[in-house]
C-alpha cells in the first residue's frame, strides 16, 4: 500500500494536472487572438494549450513513478522480516546455549580450557560477533586439542555440544549477511524513490507555475483568481517521508 506521502502527491498531481486540461483551451484561446499579429513570417501560431495538457500528463507521469519506486521501496523492507525472525531465533538459542557451556566447562577446565576453547569472554546478544564466536567455538569443540581436567571424573561431550552450536552459527551468520546485503538494497530504493519524489515535485511546481503565468498572462481574471491559489499550494507540496534511514 502507498505510503501516505505518496497518496498525497498522488492527488495533488491529480488535482494539478486536472485543472491544467481543464484550462489549457482557454489559456490557448484568450492569448492567441494577441500573439497571432506578432508571428513573423513563416512562423505559426504555437499550440499552447496542447504544451500545457503534455504538462499535466508530465506531472501525473512523474507521480506514477513515484508510487512505483515507493512500492519497490516497501517490498524491500518486507524482504527483512524473514531474515529478522531467523537472526532473533538464532540468537535467542544461541546465546544461552553458550552461557550454558561456559559455565560447565569452567569448573571442569579452568581458564586455560575456556581460552582453548574460545570462550575466555562471556558471550555477547549482539548478532555478528556471536555468530563468529559460535563458529570459532565449535570448531574448537571439534578441534581434538588436549586440556587439562581440574575435576576428575567429569566428561564433557564435546562433539554433542558442538552439533547443536554449529549449525545455530551458521543460521545466525546468514541472517546476519543476508540482512546487511538486504540493508544495501534498501538504501539503494529509498535514493530511488527519494530521487522520485524530487522529480515529481519539481515537475509539479514548475508545470504550476508556467500554468499560474500563462493564466495571468492571458488576463482571465476571475478564472486566474480561482485557479492560482490551489495551483500555488499543489506546487509547493513537502516530502513528510525524507529523509529516510
Amino acid at each position: 500500500m502507498p505510503s501516505k506521502m505518496v497518496l498525497t502527491h498522488e492527488n495533488a498531481a491529480r488535482s494539478v494536472a486536472e485543472a491544467i486540461t481543464t484550462y489549457a483551451d482557454r489559456i490557448q484561446a484568450a492569448l492567441e487572438p494577441r500573439m497571432r499579429p506578432l508571428l513573423q513570417r513563416g512562423e505559426a501560431m504555437p499550440d499552447i494549450a496542447l504544451a500545457l495538457k503534455l504538462l499535466g500528463r508530465l506531472v501525473v507521469a512523474d507521480a506514477a513513478v513515484l508510487t512505483e519506486k515507493d512500492d519497490a521501496n516497501e517490498a524491500e523492507l518486507a524482504d527483512d522480516v524473514p531474515l529478522r525472525a531467523a537472526r532473533d531465533e538464532a540468537v535467542a538459542e544461541l546465546y544461552p546455549t553458550l552461557v550454558d557451556l561456559r559455565d560447565t566447562l569452567l569448573p571442569v577446565y579452568g581458564a586455560a580450557g575456556l581460552a582453548a576453547l574460545k570462550l575466555s569472554e562471556p558471550a555477547t546478544k549482539d548478532p555478528k560477533p556471536l555468530a563468529r564466536l559460535a563458529s570459532a567455538v565449535a570448531d574448537a569443540l571439534r578441534s581434538g586439542v588436549k586440556l587439562k581436567v581440574r575435576r576428575e571424573g567429569v566428561k564433557i561431550d564435546r562433539e554433542l555440544f558442538a552439533d547443536r552450536i554449529e549449525p545455530l552459527a551458521r543460521a545466525l551468520a546468514e541472517a546476519v549477511a543476508g540482512l546487511e546485503r538486504e540493508g544495501k538494497e534498501n538504501q539503494e530504493a529509498l535514493l530511488e524513490k527519494n530521487a522520485a519524489f524530487e522529480r515529481a515535485e519539481e515537475s509539479i511546481a514548475a508545470a504550476s507555475s508556467i500554468t499560474i503565468a500563462l493564466l495571468e498572462l492571458a488576463r482571465l481574471g476571475t478564472l486566474a483568481d480561482h485557479v492560482l491559489p490551489m495551483l500555488r499550494r499543489r506546487g509547493t507540496a513537502s516530502n513528510p517521508d525524507a529523509p529516510e534511514s
